[in-house]
Protein backbone atom coordinates (compact mmCIF):
# COMPACT_ATOMS: atom_id res chain seq x y z
CA UNK A 1 0.00 0.00 0.00
CA UNK A 2 1.45 3.48 -1.10
CA UNK A 3 2.05 6.23 1.67
CA UNK A 4 -0.37 9.06 0.74
CA UNK A 5 -0.11 12.51 1.88
CA UNK A 6 -2.93 15.02 0.75
CA UNK A 7 -2.93 18.64 1.64
CA UNK A 8 -6.29 17.86 3.09
CA UNK A 9 -4.68 15.86 6.46
CA UNK A 10 -1.75 17.71 6.77
CA UNK A 11 -2.88 20.93 6.23
CA UNK A 12 0.07 22.19 3.20
CA UNK A 13 1.58 18.96 1.69
CA UNK A 14 4.83 20.81 0.81
CA UNK A 15 5.38 21.03 4.83
CA UNK A 16 4.53 17.36 5.45
CA UNK A 17 6.92 16.06 2.72
CA UNK A 18 9.49 18.19 4.58
CA UNK A 19 9.56 16.65 7.49
CA UNK A 20 9.15 13.29 6.42
CA UNK A 21 12.92 13.79 4.68
CA UNK A 22 14.19 15.45 7.68
CA UNK A 23 12.67 12.47 9.67
CA UNK A 24 14.92 10.14 7.30
CA UNK A 25 18.25 12.26 7.23
CA UNK A 26 18.03 12.50 11.00
CA UNK A 27 17.54 8.51 10.93
CA UNK A 28 19.68 7.99 8.22
CA UNK A 29 22.36 10.35 8.18
CA UNK A 30 24.21 8.48 5.74
CA UNK A 31 21.19 8.14 3.01
CA UNK A 32 21.72 8.95 -0.48
CA UNK A 33 19.21 9.56 -2.68
CA UNK A 34 19.21 9.69 -6.61
CA UNK A 35 16.17 10.08 -8.72
CA UNK A 36 16.55 7.83 -12.15
CA UNK A 37 13.63 9.36 -13.84
CA UNK A 38 11.72 12.64 -13.35
CA UNK A 39 8.30 13.10 -15.56
CA UNK A 40 5.56 15.10 -15.66
CA UNK A 41 2.13 15.72 -17.40
CA UNK A 42 -0.05 18.73 -16.10
CA UNK A 43 0.15 18.26 -12.69
CA UNK A 44 1.41 15.29 -12.24
CA UNK A 45 4.97 14.90 -11.22
CA UNK A 46 6.24 10.84 -11.23
CA UNK A 47 9.79 10.52 -9.73
CA UNK A 48 11.37 6.98 -10.04
CA UNK A 49 13.94 7.38 -7.05
CA UNK A 50 16.88 5.01 -5.57
CA UNK A 51 18.01 5.42 -2.08
CA UNK A 52 20.78 3.31 -0.96
CA UNK A 53 23.24 3.19 2.05
CA UNK A 54 27.23 1.42 2.90
CA UNK A 55 27.56 -0.65 6.07
CA UNK A 56 30.33 -1.94 7.98
CA UNK A 57 29.33 -5.73 8.92
CA UNK A 58 30.98 -8.09 10.81
CA UNK A 59 31.72 -11.65 10.03
CA UNK A 60 32.04 -14.31 12.78
CA UNK A 61 35.74 -14.61 12.49
CA UNK A 62 35.80 -10.54 13.44
CA UNK A 63 36.72 -9.15 9.24
CA UNK A 64 34.35 -6.60 8.29
CA UNK A 65 32.84 -6.33 4.82
CA UNK A 66 31.19 -3.29 3.55
CA UNK A 67 27.64 -3.68 1.85
CA UNK A 68 25.01 -1.62 0.11
CA UNK A 69 21.18 -1.79 1.26
CA UNK A 70 19.36 0.11 -1.60
CA UNK A 71 15.58 0.84 -1.72
CA UNK A 72 13.58 1.48 -4.83
CA UNK A 73 10.68 2.84 -5.54
CA UNK A 74 7.98 5.46 -7.25
CA UNK A 75 6.89 8.92 -5.63
CA UNK A 76 3.44 10.53 -7.76
CA UNK A 77 2.91 13.93 -6.58
CA UNK A 78 -0.10 16.15 -7.55
CA UNK A 79 -0.12 20.10 -8.05
CA UNK A 80 -2.57 22.65 -8.15
CA UNK A 81 -1.35 26.64 -8.07
CA UNK A 82 2.18 25.28 -8.54
CA UNK A 83 2.18 23.48 -4.79
CA UNK A 84 2.04 19.76 -3.90
CA UNK A 85 -1.29 18.65 -2.63
CA UNK A 86 -1.28 14.97 -2.77
CA UNK A 87 1.89 12.81 -2.93
CA UNK A 88 1.80 8.68 -2.83
CA UNK A 89 5.38 7.07 -2.80
CA UNK A 90 5.77 3.17 -3.05
CA UNK A 91 8.52 1.25 -2.36
CA UNK A 92 9.80 -2.23 -2.09
CA UNK A 93 8.92 -2.85 1.38
CA UNK A 94 9.47 -6.84 0.72
CA UNK A 95 12.99 -6.87 -0.07
CA UNK A 96 13.96 -4.13 2.69
CA UNK A 97 11.76 -6.52 5.31
CA UNK A 98 13.87 -9.92 3.96
CA UNK A 99 17.14 -7.94 4.22
CA UNK A 100 16.54 -6.94 7.67
CA UNK A 101 15.20 -10.42 8.58
CA UNK A 102 11.91 -9.95 8.67
CA UNK A 103 9.03 -11.34 7.15
CA UNK A 104 6.23 -8.84 5.02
Amino acid sequence: MPRHWSAVSFGHCDCAIKISAAFYRLAFPDLQVTVEALTTKEDFVVLCWTAWRSSADESEDGTFTESRRLLTGITRIRLADGKVVESWTEWNRAQVFHDLGGAC
